[in-house]
């Protein structure tokens, strides 16, 4: 009997000592998910920063050079005034462009430098891998309600360039220019951006693993005379 006793109390301790490790493995998770989503929202930021800067800065050095050409070619006198101030407008739309382009590469946004704060955080005790969720989840939530405003307002920038085409433009090109900003503001009003997106998916994680604790499993026994029998409820 006192073996069966202390086999009991063994048990039931087992079960109450798993819980800590459950809670800790619960928090890695989270911390692991929180992340992945930022550095997915970190990695589009940046390569579209990447490819935006570097079509610019082309751009400006096809302008630039276009300009030098235009210097150069344009000698006689009959053209060299009208060389010189085409020459003059695409090195300086090149050199705009240009330093344009250069400072989207530089000097990167919000959607680049939260995520690379946010994996330079400290997860060496319990408190420290709580903070670093707390402000994960903060950072999440505000990446995706700022690619929500951002997307909102340029599909509203299309549409009233749209409607301002189908009053002020002639009407040879009106219907193809409204259209096709019409159009772009629709598509933009329509899909999400990668932070939404990533945010939308953490949420869900996040209600399936809530539905999950609410009903956490319990490890029963009960003490019979030939012996303990065991239950796993789910």
């Amino acid at each position: 009997m006192k073996s069966r006793i202390s086999l009991a109390v063994f048990c039931s301790a087992l079960a109450i000592l798993q819980c800590p490790s459950i809670f800790a493995q619960s928090n890695m998770d989270r911390l692991f998910r929180l992340d992945s989503h930022l550095a997915n929202i970190q990695h589009d930021a940046k390569t579209k920063r990447e490819t935006r800067g570097g079509l610019i800065v082309g751009l400006g050095i096809l302008c630039i050079g276009g300009g030098a050409i235009s210097f150069s070619l344009m000698t006689s006198e009959e053209n060299k005034d009208i060389g010189q101030v085409l020459g003059s407008v695409l090195v300086g739309t090149g050199a705009l462009f240009t330093g344009t382009g250069a400072c989207i590469l530089a000097f990167p946004k919000q959607y680049e430098l939260l995520p690379r704060k946010f994996s330079l955080m400290p997860e060496v005790t319990e408190e420290d891998i709580l903070k670093k969720i707390a402000k994960g989840e903060v950072n999440l939530q505000g990446l995706s309600n700022k690619a929500r405003m951002d997307r909102l307002l340029g599909a509203g920038a299309y549409v009233v360039l749209g409607t301002a085409g189908l009053l002020f433009l002639p009407e040879n090109t009106r219907l193809y220019s409204s259209a096709t900003a019409l159009g772009m503001g629709i598509i933009t009003l329509l899909i999400e951006s990668v932070p939404e997106r990533e945010a939308k998916n953490y949420r869900k994680w996040d209600e399936g693993l809530a539905l999950d604790t609410a009903q956490p499993e319990m490890l029963a026994f009960q003490l019979l005379p030939n012996g303990i029998e065991f239950s796993l409820k789910l």
